[in-house]
């Protein structure tokens, strides 16, 4: 079974992980015995989860928008897993100018940059008014 979310089935496999553990858009994916859990905040942290463990393990790519490579597997091997992914940055972006370089695209390839709140389908989102390179 796959767990996608904090929640009584994730807590009843010993995968209860706090918010101050995961911070604002942080994710825990661990295997318990048979199971995988993805355990993250609503923000955004179990979305950003999802999507790791689908490049990590099961070797999903996004490379372009409309571009995505999924692999086929005739078994699926999960290794035992136990990650803490919580992101270095609050706000992530990247430039994309190509025409389809959308906020789904971006979004899967970590970015949070725009204006959708808690409950927005990619997760909550960053927008600040001028910006710097260092």
């Amino acid at each position: 079974m796959i767990v996608v979310g904090r929640g009584t089935v994730a807590a009843s496999l010993g995968v209860n992980p706090t918010d101050a553990e995961l911070g604002e858009q942080g994710c825990l994916v661990r295997t318990v015995g048979p199971h995988v859990v993805l355990a993250g905040t609503a923000r955004a942290g179990t979305l950003f989860g999802v999507r790791r463990f689908l490049e990590e393990t099961v070797g999903v790519r996004w490379y372009a928008p409309g571009v995505t490579r999924m692999p086929r597997h005739q078994d699926l091997v999960i290794p035992a897993l136990d990650w803490l992914i919580r992101p270095g940055f609050a706000w992530r972006e990247v430039s994309y100018t190509w025409p389809g370089g959308d906020a789904e695209f971006r979004s899967r390839r970590g970015c949070n940059s725009g204006s959708g709140g808690p409950d927005d389908p990619l997760g909550e989102q960053y927008a600040f008014a001028g910006t710097c390179h260092t």
